[in-house]
C-alpha cells in the first residue's frame, strides 16, 4: 500500500471520528457509528493493519467516552471481528454483508449495551434515525472506501 492512499485513510478516518465525537457531544450517545461502518467495511473489502488498529483505537476511544470502559467495546468488537473473518473465509463476497453486520452492530449497541450499563433504552424514534443515518452513512462509507 502506498503512503498516499495510507495517509488519506488515515485523514478520513479522523474526520470520521471528529463526526461521531460531534454526535456524541450533541447527542449524549453515539447516533452517527462511522469508525466502526469504515472498521466493518475495510474488513470485508481489503483489511490493511494500520488502518483497522487506528479505527479499533477510536472505537475503544468512543466507548470510553460515553460508557466508561474500554473492555465493554472489547467484548463487543471480538465477536463482530470473528464474524466478519469467517463470513469474509466462507462464504461467497458479496455486498450485503457489511449492511447486515452493521445493523446488527448498531442494534446490539443500541438494545444490549444499553441494558448492560444500565442506562434506559432510546426511544423510537432514535433508534429509527439512528438506523437510517448509519445505513446511508454506510452506504456512502462503502462507496468510499
Amino acid at each position: 500500500m502506498n503512503y498516499i492512499n495510507l495517509l488519506s485513510q488515515l485523514l478520513g478516518l479522523l474526520t470520521l471520528f471528529l463526526i461521531d465525537l460531534c454526535g456524541i457531544i450533541f447527542f449524549k450517545q453515539l447516533f452517527f457509528q462511522s469508525v466502526l461502518c469504515f472498521y466493518i467495511v475495510k474488513l470485508f473489502k481489503q483489511p490493511s493493519f494500520w488502518p483497522l488498529l487506528i479505527a479499533l483505537f477510536f472505537i475503544h476511544l468512543e466507548w470510553f467516552l460515553l460508557y466508561d470502559s474500554l473492555s465493554l467495546a472489547t467484548l463487543f468488537l471480538l465477536p463482530v471481528t470473528t464474524l466478519v473473518l469467517y463470513l469474509k473465509k466462507v462464504l461467497v463476497p458479496s455486498l450485503i454483508y457489511p449492511p447486515v453486520i452493521f445493523t446488527l452492530c448498531v442494534g446490539l449497541e443500541i438494545w444490549l449495551i444499553h441494558m448492560i450499563t444500565g442506562q434506559t433504552i432510546p426511544y423510537n424514534l432514535y433508534t429509527i434515525g439512528s438506523f437510517i443515518a448509519n445505513m446511508i452513512l454506510l452506504l456512502s462509507n462503502s462507496l468510499i472506501w
